[in-house]
């Protein structure tokens, strides 16, 4: 593994790290802030209603990277990530059990992030609160919007195809 790929793998596992919940987000919300600030300067941070909204760059249109802060697991005590041969899993080590990562969304922070820091014109939207009804995104700032060209997001059912159809279909094939 090459020290870039090494890098990015670290990231991942440092994101996954940080555990949150529907409702109990504020150490994502501010793992994030602090990752931007550190690794991201020159990107303008706005965090309003526990979303977090940041922009690099100075563009007519930007591409946009959503995610969300939340996850469907429980927060454990002992918590911790580990790597077996490129297989990410976690365990509390009070239970002895295995315990989920929160893949979904924290894959797409992850995504978010490295594109902030391998981008030079680049928007990225976190929403609050998703796995419980969209309550983030429905709380949108949509004129932060305005100026973007078009939106991707990382979150997904299962790894065999990319969404393009929610509601009406999103682009062709």
């Amino acid at each position: 593994m090459n020290k870039q790929d090494l890098k990015r793998k670290e990231l991942l596992i440092d994101v996954l790290s940080v555990q949150t919940t529907s409702g109990n987000e504020f150490d994502m919300i501010t793992y994030i802030n602090k990752f931007c600030r550190e690794n991201v300067p020159s990107a303008e941070i706005i965090i309003k209603d526990n979303n977090i909204y940041i922009t690099k760059g100075d563009a007519g249109a930007y591409p946009c990277i959503v995610a969300h802060t939340d996850t469907v697991h429980d927060i454990h005590k002992h918590y911790k990530v580990f790597d077996d041969d490129n297989c990410l899993f976690a365990f509390n080590s009070e239970s002895g059990r295995q315990v989920g990562v929160g893949g979904d969304d924290k894959v797409g922070i992850w995504l978010a992030l490295e594109m902030l820091m391998s981008q030079e014109i680049i928007k990225c939207a976190f929403f609050h609160s998703e796995e419980i009804g969209c309550i983030g995104s429905s709380q949108a700032e949509m004129v932060w919007f305005k100026d973007v060209g078009y939106c991707l997001q990382g979150d997904r059912r299962g790894n065999t195809d990319f969404v393009n159809n929610i509601s009406g279909k999103l682009f062709s094939k």
